[in-house]
């Protein structure tokens, strides 16, 4: 009667299948630590020895679950409970492409998931370039993977009846004690090895993203909330110096996607660093984003990100309140576009929901079958072709948008690969967990760079030849940047380093002016690409208190530039704010209600090093006071 009793209170474990599922899980974690830095300090491997044990107890927990459900019989709940642990392996490794590739967790990914329409879940599985059969078959597999988990617990179930082991309670929550133990006894190791510089990296690679006793968090406190954006561009009450105009010069706006400006280069693009250097260029230019649709939306706005899903709302109808202003100047804006304006609805969110913003809009990467390189060369035809067959000077927008630079990187490979060797296809697995040799990738992105060149200098060629070029003003701007692995992260939306938020920004205001001269020891950003135009074409800084970018004719330089990180088609709530040589990276504490939350959770503070500053509230007063006052109007706590 006893030794029934005594069996009534153990448990049975199936070894085998839970051994197989650790050494999966737990390799994959360990993997993925060791890949963050190839030499052997000790930071290193008590973080991988962290990952480990993480990934124990997690199975353990696991394993216990099902010991339970078996124990009680209920055969059904176990079926289920297994089912759920080969779709949470599936998700890990999801998680660990996710961070390797756009450092964000599985979790943030579902979040941007459910929140996003099936057009924009489309676009962005198609900026991939991986066909969509193979993302079809893609998910098939993944499936039977996850489903595969439920055969493999029974197959291995009848193994390991032949060999059973029986636990008790007691041994199982002695297990949980040695290994929470050992947790402890590792955070008590990295109190004197770990480095602040590597601690958000890190521990990003863990299970739980998170130590188990993690250090206090550098909070400030600002005393209002963001501030509100001015609506005035939309009431019928505007200011009648707007619209006397002291000239009417034909604008050209290029916006490439994805250009890092230390690769624009006399080798690599010779008309453009040309370009750069005969007009004018800033003496630190940063994005407003890391992400395409966010960056458009500030660029048009001349507003800062914060305020992108305002305006992403389908109740919004007016577009871009600097292309409404310039219709009302009079001006005809014409749009040729290789990539795709339904991206997060930006042919609504620019152009307004009828494109009353546009007198004409033409999209040129229609389908799969166009190449970006053959949608690039098309737009860049048309605009020279509607310059040569115009006689009209003055009083025209024309705004292209380009598409060959963003990853996996095009130009027409049979004439123009001038940069070899190249990687013949990206392989985003392999870019996962090996980039020990990235020069191929480099070479793709130089050569979509130079052939971006070309087409510039064909634009430049034909306004020379129809006379327009001089009086003309000119920018040429990116989104954003691109990394190429040289702070952790691959191409953009992932991180807020410096490849993917360096951009070129540069101008030809028409002819010289003795009254407007480009202050080119400003920081700029493309939030004041309109606000400067204004001010030439009215010739007075009468927007100023419409816009938040600046006039890049100011003789009065700001000292901080702003930009936020992508968040899908959420509301951005991490951002930085670069003071000189400087940089501070913060998050709202309440990322759900950035709009009603005072308080900031100081991520990093950096030199131009990029090493870390110790956090203390008097050095973000002294370096970043500017930049709050800009977002949040007042003295911060």
């Amino acid at each position: 009667m006893n030794e029934k009793k005594n069996d009534s209170n153990l448990y049975s474990l199936n070894y085998i299948y839970y051994g197989l599922y650790f050494i999966l899980f737990a390799g994959l974690q360990v993997f993925h630590v060791l890949l963050i830095d190839p030499s052997s300090n000790p930071e290193r491997i008590i973080y991988a020895l962290y990952a480990g044990m993480q990934s124990f107890i997690e199975v353990l927990c696991m394993a216990s679950v099902s010991s339970w459900l078996v124990h009680q019989k209920w055969k059904w709940s176990h079926r289920v409970w297994i089912l759920l642990l080969g779709i949470l392996l599936f998700c890990r490794i999801i998680d660990f492409l996710l961070v390797r590739l756009m450092d964000i967790s599985i979790w943030n990914g579902m979040g941007f998931f459910f929140q996003e329409t099936f057009s924009n879940m489309l676009a962005m599985l198609m900026s991939t370039t991986i066909q969509p059969s193979v993302w079809i078959l893609t998910l098939c597999v993944s499936i039977l993977l996850m489903l595969s988990g439920w055969f493999i617990f029974y197959f291995t179930q009848k193994i390991y009846q032949k060999r059973p082991i029986l636990f008790s309670g007691k041994t199982l929550i002695g297990l949980f004690a040695i290994s929470f133990s050992f947790l402890t006894f590792n955070d008590l190791l990295l109190y004197f090895f770990e480095s602040p510089q590597s601690t958000l990296i890190y521990t990003k690679a863990l299970p739980w993203k998170r130590t188990l006793f993690t250090p206090d968090e550098n909070k400030i406190t600002v005393n209002q909330y963001l501030s509100h954006i001015p609506n005035q561009l939309f009431s019928d009450t505007l200011d009648s110096s707007l619209f006397s105009l002291e000239r009417t010069p034909d604008v050209f706006l290029f916006i490439v996607e994805s250009l890092r400006e230390d690769f624009l280069t006399p080798e690599i693009t010779p008309s453009i660093a040309q370009f750069r250097q005969d007009y004018a260029s800033f003496d630190q230019t940063l994005s407003i984003s890391n992400a395409t649709h966010t960056s458009w939306f500030s660029i048009f706005y001349s507003t800062y990100p914060f305020y992108w899903a305002k305006h992403y709302n389908k109740t919004w109808t007016q577009g871009s309140p600097s292309l409404a202003l310039l219709k009302k100047m009079g001006y005809k804006i014409h749009v040729y576009s290789s990539s795709h304006l339904n991206y997060y609805s930006m042919n609504r969110v620019l152009f307004g929901s009828t494109g009353q913003n546009a007198d004409s809009i033409q999209e040129f990467q229609t389908d799969s079958t166009i190449s970006p390189c053959q949608a690039d060369e098309a737009a860049i035809k048309q605009l020279c072709h509607d310059i040569n067959s115009s006689d009209k000077r003055g009083g025209r927008v024309f705004i292209t948008f380009l598409d060959s630079t963003h990853f996996d990187y095009s130009w027409p490979q049979d004439t123009q690969t001038v940069f070899t060797p190249i990687e013949e296809k990206m392989n985003y697995l392999k870019i996962s967990y090996e980039r020990s040799n990235l020069e191929k990738i480099q070479n793709r992105y130089k050569n979509s760079l130079h052939f971006v060149d070309k087409l510039f200098n064909q634009f430049k060629l034909a306004a020379e030849k129809k006379g327009i070029w001089e009086e003309s003003v000119v920018i040429f701007t990116a989104d954003h940047g691109e990394e190429l692995n040289e702070y952790g992260c691959m191409f953009h939306a992932s991180n807020l380093s410096p490849p993917q938020i360096q951009v070129p920004l540069y101008m030809k205001m028409g002819n010289p002016s003795n009254e407007l001269s480009l202050q080119t020891n400003n920081k700029a950003s493309q939030l004041d690409i309109f606000p400067t135009l204004f001010h030439y074409i009215i010739g007075e800084n009468n927007t100023a208190s419409i816009f938040q970018g600046k006039s890049l004719f100011s003789s009065s330089p700001t000292s901080y530039l702003i930009g936020t990180r992508f968040n899908g088609g959420l509301t951005p709530y991490q951002f930085y704010i670069q003071n000189g040589n400087h940089r501070m990276t913060a998050e709202f504490c309440n990322s759900k209600d950035i709009f009603h939350c005072n308080q900031l959770k100081i991520l990093s503070i950096e030199n131009e090093k990029g090493e870390l500053i110790p956090f203390t509230a008097s050095f973000v007063h002294t370096y970043f006071q500017e930049g709050l006052d800009a977002l949040f109007g007042s003295e911060n706590n």
